[in-house]
């Protein structure tokens, strides 16, 4: 069932994401997305990027640093609300 799942949703809606950037993953997470990644087809995993600790330098290598809060190794101010605390 999950695996129809996904290919409806590759089908569907296969040029929507551009990058998916994974920060401060769980070994846990990991785990799982190491099983369903066999799902996904090549052309989505391959946008689909997990990252542990140190994901600032690979993100820069993508987005301008004046696109990113400081929080992301950016140079614009990390923003506070109720989701994402300082």
């Amino acid at each position: 069932m999950l695996q129809a799942v996904v290919t409806s949703i590759q089908r569907n809606y296969s040029g929507t994401l551009y990058r998916l950037f994974l920060i401060n993953m769980h070994w846990l997470l990991r785990g799982i997305w190491s099983l369903v990644s066999k799902l996904v087809d090549e052309f989505t995993s391959h946008k689909i990027i997990l990252m542990g600790y140190t994901f600032k330098e690979e993100v820069l290598k993508i987005i301008d640093a004046a696109q990113l809060e400081e929080r992301y190794g950016g140079i614009l101010e990390n923003k506070t609300d109720k989701y994402f605390p300082p």
